[in-house]
């Protein structure tokens, strides 16, 4: 990748040894398709991202409030990013004074795997964070969930319950993932929960 060899020759000549992270914005009809190439081009990428304007330009249909034209290409994208282990990042909400509609938005961008999205104007930036912070009752039942897997692994037992629910390993995954993003959105101490997130 020509921006990561770029980046290095100037690091190296400049003496610079912080971590330099790229977001590619996939932009286009072919941007999407490559979604997964784009995000393992180079060890500098730590997210991705997706300009909406752009792409339904380039497919030549109009950008609605509700998104269905863009939706295989956000999911593919989230798909590309979690499969490269990079941040999925939702396009920006182009409509500054529609704080109602653009907490729709990023509530349905969670639901849809994003961690975050752009923000155009200051007055967006405690709507997406609410939209994107987990509610309190998840958390809770998440702290329930790590909780019962290491009560059952300090006993030695191979099944694990919650009331009359059993757990699997793909449900302590994602509560050990949402307890995490708690801690890093300061809803939870960061002595909450007593082990980090395995993939």
């Amino acid at each position: 990748m020509e921006v990561d060899r770029r980046i290095g020759e100037i690091t190296a000549r400049e003496g610079i040894d912080r971590p330099i992270w790229l977001m590619p914005i996939l932009e286009s009809a072919i941007g999407i398709e490559n979604a997964f190439a784009i995000a393992v081009a180079s060890e500098r990428i730590c997210a991705m991202t997706i300009g909406l304007e752009d792409y339904t330009s380039d497919l030549g249909v109009v950008k609605t409030r509700d998104g269905q034209e863009t939706l295989y290409a956000r999911m593919r994208m989230v798909n590309a990013a979690k499969a490269a282990g990079v941040q999925a990042i939702d396009s920006v909400y182009a409509d500054v004074g529609d704080l109602e509609g653009l907490a729709r938005w990023g509530e349905q961008s969670r639901g849809l795997g994003f961690e975050g999205m752009g923000c155009l104007h200051p007055s967006q930036i405690p709507v997406v964070e609410r939209a994107f912070a987990p509610a309190q009752a998840e958390v809770e039942k998440a702290l329930k969930i790590v909780a019962a897997f290491e009560e059952a692994q300090a006993k030695g037992l191979g099944v694990v319950s919650l009331g009359s629910k059993m757990i699997d390993a793909p449900v302590v995954i994602r509560a050990r993932k949402l307890v995490e993003r708690a801690r890093l959105m300061g809803i939870l101490p960061v002595a909450a929960g007593k082990q980090e997130v395995k993939q």
